[in-house]
């Protein structure tokens, strides 16, 4: 234990990266550069390798092109990514012209040529045994940049392989016996780490390991009642059918493709993979409590990557919104423009978002607790991550809920969103409150309706803050550009509460009270008529033509249901 602790102190010690230089911004380097350890990922310098971890977004991204299409074509080749993987982990299984004489033990160095004649870096992957023939070796990448990855094929529709080895060649394993080998690239390239895995191994990994359950998986295993929901999930709304869980169940029939796109890569990301990231934090704990802390370091490490993905990691100045990746740093970004919540103190519509902010805060605490054995310390930041992971998704609901009931832009993608940001959360909301999850529920599940109570939706959550830890101001309210104010009935609940109280207070009082608050009233109205005419045309059902880009949608007068 004693030797694990130094060596990572060592680490510590060469990077020249006090605890406090860890939370400052850190800006990198457009060109790939390689170094000793890693890139830096926003503020969080790793300790260990964790590219592979980082190039899951890849995958998201590459679905997300092939759902775009919005044809059979497309949907099957999203399926082989899902299914197969494309860009995390790329193993190539070589067979040797002559058997090992000697055993090799698992990350072995091995040399050799690729495609494009550079020279390839790779190691052993698990224990080869004296006198096999085929050896399975994992591609060194080790930076953390877009198209890191030169050997991508799995379930790529367009296959890179160019970085991968020769289809026939001399490998060098260890540091001099050297073997002649051949090797089929479109079927013996492929990936160790795939999408569909993330979630099909959640039992083995999250439940009923030895240090299992994990307490966030077990809410969501307790509501949906079965290991592998996000999967499950996903698969129902790839082949467009009606879930069969224990609770949250929705009907992806009312959808196209043109939704069920917006839907799938997101629910990848928002259900399995951010689960995943959780896994990673427990179990970086997990083996810091029985003292193995270079792995506990490397599970945290891959939890950041997790978090941010490696288009997210491109952007790290802090100043401006991220605009990049398909994973939580992205999403985070985005809610806090429409909530006002970004900047440090929550209270910006510009920079980085409150929850980054402090994130990456508790993502560098927690290292450094793992670093120096203060395990229950790092517990604390991983509850806390937790915490603030939950917060997007939560805005997220309430945007696309306020879209559906008052807004005037509202089409079948905005309907699909809605249901998928309810399943992200509801599992937590039901933990909470069983009753005010059944309400969110029966609002946001899937149907091509607009026909939703944004009120009840927005009260349902905000009963479930305190349980769930989360103060108001953190939540934000929906900003409306047009009058630069929150909406009229998207406020903060921290805010609507204090203006409550108030109005109780001057109720309670005397008359001259009630002549100054009708006063104010009158006034604050003629003031939002003067900037925007057309408040109330927000709850009018009166039939009208809804545009988008590339569908339009008819709204029923009488049922508020959309018709294509």
């Amino acid at each position: 234990m004693k030797s694990q602790l130094l060596r990572l102190l060592l680490i510590t010690a060469c990077t020249g990266h006090s605890s406090g230089e860890r939370s400052s911004a850190t800006k990198k380097s457009s060109t790939p550069r390689r170094r000793n350890l890693v890139e830096s990922i926003d503020t969080y310098i790793p300790r260990s390798e964790v590219t592979d971890a980082a190039a899951v977004d890849l995958d998201v991204h590459a679905i997300k092109k092939e759902l775009g299409k919005q044809n059979d074509e497309g949907w099957t080749n999203a399926m082989a990514i899902y299914r197969q993987g494309a860009f995390s982990k790329p193993i190539a299984t070589l067979t040797l012209s002559k058997p090992l004489q000697d055993s090799i033990s698992s990350g072995t160095r091995v040399t050799g040529m690729a495609m494009d004649g550079s020279d390839i870096v790779g190691k052993t992957v698990g224990k080869t045994a004296a006198n096999d023939t085929n050896i399975r070796i994992a591609y060194d990448n080790d930076i953390m940049e877009t198209g890191h990855t030169h050997c991508s094929v799995g379930g790529n529709p367009s296959p890179i392989i160019d970085g991968c080895l020769q289809s026939e060649g001399n490998v060098t394993i260890g540091n001099d016996e050297t073997f002649h080998y051949t090797y089929n690239i479109s079927e013996s390239n492929h990936n160790d780490r795939t999408l569909i895995d993330l979630s099909k191994r959640a039992e083995s990994r999250m439940w009923s390991c030895s240090h299992c359950p994990f307490e966030d998986f077990e809410k969501y295993y307790n509501y949906y009642g079965k290991f592998d929901y996000a999967d499950r999930i996903i698969q129902y709304a790839f082949r467009g059918q009606e879930m069969e869980l224990d609770h949250g169940n929705m009907d992806f029939g009312y959808y196209s493709k043109y939704g069920m796109k917006e839907f799938i890569y997101k629910g990848i990301s928002y259900l399995s993979i951010w689960m995943y990231t959780i896994r990673q934090l427990e179990q970086a704990v997990a083996d810091c409590q029985k003292g193995e802390f270079l792995q506990a370091v490397h599970f945290w490490d891959e939890a950041v990557a997790m978090y941010t993905g490696s288009r997210g990691a491109q952007q790290q100045d802090g100043n401006d919104n991220n605009n990049h990746g398909d994973l939580m740093l992205h999403q985070a970004d985005l809610r806090c423009q429409e909530f006002s919540t970004c900047g440090e103190w929550s209270d910006s519509r510009t920079g980085k978002s409150y929850v980054n902010w402090h994130v990456f805060a508790h993502f560098a605490d927690g290292q450094y607790n793992l670093l120096h054995n203060r395990c229950d310390h790092a517990r604390q930041s991983k509850q806390e991550i937790v915490r603030l992971m939950t917060i997007p998704l939560i805005q997220a609901t309430l945007r696309y809920a306020h879209i559906i009931a008052h807004e005037t832009y509202f089409n079948e993608k905005h309907g699909a969103q809605a249901s998928l940001y309810a399943l992200s959360i509801l599992p937590l909301v039901h933990d909470c409150s069983p009753q005010d999850a059944d309400i969110v529920y029966s609002q946001l599940k899937s149907k091509n309706t607009a026909n939703v109570d944004f009120g009840a939706v927005q009260k349902a959550l905000e009963n479930t803050y305190s349980c769930l830890n989360i103060q108001c101001s953190e939540i934000g309210g929906i900003w409306d550009e047009t009058i630069g104010d929150y909406k009229y009935d998207a406020h903060p609940c921290g805010a609507a509460q204090e203006a409550s109280n108030f109005l109780d207070a001057i109720l309670g009082g005397t008359i001259g009270g009630l002549v100054f608050l009708t006063a104010v009233g009158l006034w604050t109205w003629w003031q939002k008529k003067k900037k925007v005419k057309t408040l109330l045309v927000l709850t009018t059902t009166t039939g009208k033509t809804i545009m988008d880009k590339k569908k339009a949608f008819e709204v029923n007068p009488s049922t508020r249901e959309l018709v294509k």
